[in-house]
């Protein structure tokens, strides 16, 4: 790239917490040089990296106006060198560069002098089709950058949600096809930081705002698999592909069993059955309904998701003193409301346990009773 670009040269890092960071310095000739970091942890499909990101778009402001808006910056090399779409020259005053990853992102994008948001910002339902949201900020001027180029190290918007789950209990078999999150936000509106986004920056919670869909059932994220997975004492992802949720950062408000179904919660869909050697009988769903098919095991969380974390739950399925949670009082697949021939839509009362207290055993012994017997001789 020529020395008047204006972007010389751009550095770019998806970062996300307490990660490991691989640290690379390139020459790229002519004395211009960047940093980039990625983080090695995080290695989900959709997932954003320095290697896949491709491409992003910025928009410069100074002066109280944009300079230019949603300028294309790529790499076809995987982020070693980028390439504006047009060729823009620095002005004589300095300029805040504000970037973000998707160029759709899966909301209304506005950023000018006044307002620097994405509204009305929604995840996919399915998350086969959601994206990571990674941002920047850093400002320049001709003097410092118009050699170096402009650092913009991206930070992740969104929080990450995996689920795993195990069985301790080796009597009983628990067959798991499905997974959903419920009554969590779907929608809200994102506005960007306007101080440097480098990497000891944690981007706040409070950058999300007006969040909307909590507690409509209809919006929840689900999973299911093409074959179930049979849980071990060896916790194992059921999010059934190489994706986790990609949501809304949003402190959680937890499902209460025995109030109305809002709140957030996590629900299995599952086959519970007990083990007796070579045979089992299926407990839940319950039979004779249920036989043979699958129902929504649920448990309220009320974590409190912050941006560029991952958030891992591990469920523990009839573990010492522990049940398989509670029927799910919403016992359907939100992306195919009509009903699945595998599901049973009516497994029981939303909010009852499922498999309520395991079995015990009073015990007692009679003494013995003296019991004379006389034999005639």
């Amino acid at each position: 790239m020529k020395k008047e670009y204006l972007f010389a040269a751009m550095a770019v890092a998806a970062l996300a917490s307490c990660s490991n960071d691989e640290v690379v310095d390139v020459n790229n000739g002519g004395g211009i040089s960047f940093r980039a970091s990625l983080d090695k942890a995080v290695t989900r499909a959709n997932v954003t990296s320095l290697s896949n990101l491709g491409v992003f778009n910025v928009t410069a402001i100074g002066n109280g106006a944009n300079y230019f808006t949603d300028l294309a910056v790529s790499s076809s090399d995987g982020g070693t060198n980028w390439t504006t779409a047009s060729t823009y020259y620095w002005p004589s005053y300095e300029l805040g560069f504000f970037a973000y990853a998707p160029q759709t992102p899966g909301g209304t994008v506005n950023i000018t002098d006044e307002e620097k948001k994405i509204t009305g910002f929604s995840p996919a339902q399915a998350v086969t089709d959601q994206k990571d949201l990674v941002i920047s900020y850093n400002n320049g001027d001709k003097a410092t950058n118009e050699s170096s180029g402009v650092a913009m190290n991206f930070k992740h918007a969104l929080s990450q949600i995996e689920v795993k789950a195990k069985c301790s209990n080796d009597k009983m078999k628990v067959e798991v096809i499905g997974v959903k999150l419920v009554n969590a936000a779907a929608t809200a509106d994102f506005t960007f930081p306007a101080v440097e986004t480098n990497t000891s920056y944690s981007l706040p919670q409070g950058q999300w705002g007006n969040l909307q869909g909590k507690d409509d059932p209809t919006k929840a994220y689900m999973i299911k698999g093409s074959s179930p997975v049979t849980l071990t004492a060896d916790a194992q992802s059921i999010m059934f592909g190489d994706n986790n949720w990609m949501l809304i950062p949003q402190q959680l408000t937890k499902w209460n069993t025995g109030g109305p179904a809002t709140g957030a919660y996590l629900s299995v869909l599952c086959r519970i059955s007990s083990v007796d050697g070579g045979n089992t009988t299926q407990l839940y769903p319950p039979l004779p309904g249920g036989a043979n098919k699958y129902a929504f095991s649920a448990v309220g969380i009320d974590t409190n998701w912050e941006p560029g974390k991952k958030y891992t739950y591990t469920l523990n399925f009839c573990s010492d003193g522990g049940g398989a949670g509670e029927v799910d009082p919403n016992p359907t697949d939100p992306t195919d409301p009509d009903g699945s021939e595998d599901i049973d839509p009516n497994p029981g009362t939303g909010g009852d346990s499922i498999l309520n207290a395991p079995i015990k055993f009073t015990v007692t012994v009679d003494n013995w009773a003296d019991q004379p017997v006389n034999v005639p001789m």
